[in-house]
């Protein structure tokens, strides 16, 4: 840990292996038709914009509910891992990757794990939010640690992370804080 490009996947979600599918077809049609279509392999993407509603997205999760000082719900003992990567790096690396101009496969990410404990205690100290978290059991398949190297990003495309998780959780509870109708904080 942190994982590089040469770590052979093995998802343990149906959502894990619908993305190493989707590589493998990417891959599959860059053989067959010489065709040089990048794969980028994103952390935990965050940023404004990303809606607090789903059960995906768990920085913009727990600003939204930390902000309105209700517990945020902590699945499994929160010792867990996540590389979190900000949204407008990933778009650095989209930008990067198009120039590249060459098939190939790159992890986008920070490389730091960070538990979701640290992340809870992040937000809690950013909102003012002292309300208690509650846990709820693990969540089958979840992994336990994740991170991702991204060194062949830097070598290959020039892309490196340019906004720390701190920047970057900052921004969602200003984007959140400024309430908005399309920041749907109910």
């Amino acid at each position: 840990m942190p994982s590089s490009e040469c770590v052979l996947p093995e998802p343990e979600s149906p959502y894990g292996i619908s993305k190493y599918g989707a590589e493998q077809y990417i891959g599959l049609y860059n053989r067959l038709y010489g065709t040089a279509h990048a794969i980028l392999r994103f952390a935990n993407v965050y940023g404004p914009r990303q809606s607090p509603s789903g059960e995906a997205g768990v920085v913009t999760i727990f600003c939204s509910q930390a902000i309105k000082h209700k517990p945020l719900t902590i699945y499994g003992d929160g010792q867990q891992t996540r590389d979190y990567v900000y949204v407008g790096d990933c778009v650095a690396a989209f930008l990067a990757a198009a120039e590249h101009d060459q098939a190939g496969t790159w992890n986008i990410g920070n490389g730091t794990e960070v538990s979701v404990l640290e992340l809870a205690s992040m937000i809690a100290q950013m909102t003012g939010d002292d309300t208690e978290a509650t846990f709820a059991p693990p969540r089958t398949g979840e992994l336990r640690r994740s991170a991702l190297v991204s060194e062949q990003a830097e070598r290959d495309l020039g892309w490196r992370p340019a906004v720390s998780l701190a920047d970057g959780v900052e921004a969602v509870v200003r984007w959140l804080s400024a309430g908005a109708p399309d920041r749907a904080l109910s």
